[in-house]
């Protein structure tokens, strides 16, 4: 298997992790994910984590197969279910995600979660890092995946709506129950849960 130049930073875990890390979170949302959805959703997901924190998401290799990306260790736990939904066990706990990388898998699946595989494939094909993968080699280096990331981050940003600046007095006024959790006396050791 090919390896990848290294990073400076470790990466956040291993494929097999950001897999079942992506099934969870499919599973906590009410969507299923096949095989083929999950090899496309690692393949932007190692992109945008490059892109967001120029760091790998996972260092086992991606490589180009004629049905779209493939990481290898996946395709042995996964691709016998085919085109059939992954099961996620109700009592299976998944690896601990860490925050940003769970952040990460969250918009890769909440980005692409409603496009068909299929159709996602062929969108991904139709890309230029998947165009320049194919010309290069068997592996697609996902620095090009994040680069193709980090132009579609910029385009939106260019076509964002500025927002107007909102001054907390006026915020507070307009949510009063906040304004109302300020003034009440705090622990500073509490802990804030979750959302």
């Amino acid at each position: 298997m090919t390896k990848l130049p290294p990073f400076c930073e470790p990466p956040y875990g291993t494929a097999i992790q950001a897999a079942e890390s992506l099934l969870s979170i499919g599973h906590e949302r009410g969507d299923t994910l096949n095989h083929r959805q999950l090899q496309n959703l690692l393949y932007y997901a190692q992109g945008l984590c490059i892109a967001t924190t120029q760091t790998l998401l996972f260092t086992e290799a991606i490589e180009i197969r004629e049905d779209g990306p493939v990481v290898s260790v996946v395709a042995q736990q996964f691709s016998y279910h085919g085109e059939k939904p992954i099961p996620v066990l109700n009592d299976s706990q998944p690896h601990t995600r860490a925050v940003y990388p769970g952040v990460l898998l969250g918009s890769t699946h909440l980005e692409f979660k409603d496009v068909a595989a299929s159709q996602l494939t062929r969108w991904l094909m139709s890309e230029s890092p998947w165009q320049e993968a194919c010309r290069n080699g068997t592996v697609v280096d996902p620095r090009i995946i994040a680069k193709w990331w980090c132009d579609r981050i910029d385009v939106e940003r260019r076509n964002r709506k500025p927002r107007v600046p909102v001054k907390l007095r006026d915020y507070l006024n307009d949510h009063p129950e906040i304004a109302e959790r300020f003034r009440q006396p705090h622990d500073p050791t509490d802990m804030i849960p979750l959302r």
